[in-house]
């Protein structure tokens, strides 16, 4: 593939990537707010708003992928260089743009999994005590974990 192909085609695709991946990153902050005031129904909303997206997203990525390939960068180090060769100077910014909000994405990712995991645990722990499990055990005054304390069913005397 030429350099003017090459451009033609980085030209069309980063920019339908971005649009994306933008519209990927306002859902996971909707997600992330809707998780913290526990709005099930928005949750649905925006959950099956997000899997069209992120296939729409592993689509582009493929395409993208298969473009650098054919380009003979397979080095994730070797884009820039080689954008910077191209006689579009608008590429760079666009890669830039991409890769930045790949990152936000990650974080806003990393943050929603870890506010499913307090929820599950939390619930976890209120399901542990209806049922007179032990509950698990906590961290003492010195950081110490401390044993676990048997229950009783809720309701027996």
């Amino acid at each position: 593939m030429n350099q003017t192909t090459a451009t033609r085609e980085l030209r069309n695709l980063l920019p339908r990537e971005i649009g994306a991946m933008q519209a990927l990153l306002e859902l996971l902050r909707d997600e992330s707010r809707a998780l913290i005031t526990r709005e099930p129904g928005r949750l649905e909303a925006i959950l099956a708003a997000k899997q069209p997206l992120v296939e729409e997203l592993a689509a582009l990525e493929a395409r993208r992928q298969r473009l650098f390939d054919e380009l003979g960068l397979t080095e994730p180090d070797a884009v820039e260089p080689f954008l910077a060769t191209l006689p579009d100077a608008g590429l760079p910014p666009l890669w830039q743009r991409l890769r930045s909000l790949g990152r936000e994405c990650r974080d806003w990712n990393l943050k929603v999994g870890a506010t499913v995991e307090l929820a599950r645990h939390h619930v976890d722990q209120l399901l542990r005590i209806l049922q007179g499990r032990p509950a698990d055990a906590g961290y003492g005054p010195g950081g110490r974990r401390q044993a676990a304390v048997a229950g009783r069913l809720l309701g027996q005397a």
